[in-house]
């Protein structure tokens, strides 16, 4: 019998100049809910090793104003002089987000 409670594990494909993730969220939006109580969870288990932030909206504008945040959740992934990788719009599945880690586009379609 398999286990399907553990994630598969998740090989650190990543690019290697990619030093975080920023994780724009809401606490009280459903999608946000899902994403950083289920999803994220489920890969970090799986061997994601990126530091995620996770960063309120209502709480830091700033930031979100400065990236142009205009979906929620929204995943940026910065090398280390912070500059943007790649972009995920939206509340993904997780084999989509596990996709988007391994390879990272700019704006990754909806």
């Amino acid at each position: 019998m398999t286990d399907t409670t553990k994630p598969a594990p998740i090989a650190p494909t990543w690019p290697a100049n990619a030093a975080k993730l920023l994780h724009f969220t809401l606490g009280w939006l459903g999608p946000c809910k899902t994403y950083t109580n289920v999803i994220l969870p489920r890969v970090v288990a799986a061997g994601l090793t990126l530091p995620i932030e996770a960063l309120d909206v209502d709480e830091n504008q700033d930031i979100a104003r400065a990236h142009d945040i205009r979906c929620l959740p929204t995943l940026i992934m910065l090398d280390a002089d912070d500059r943007v990788i790649g972009t995920l719009l939206g509340m993904r599945p997780e084999p989509t987000l596990r996709a988007w880690l391994a390879a990272p586009t700019a704006d990754y379609p909806l």
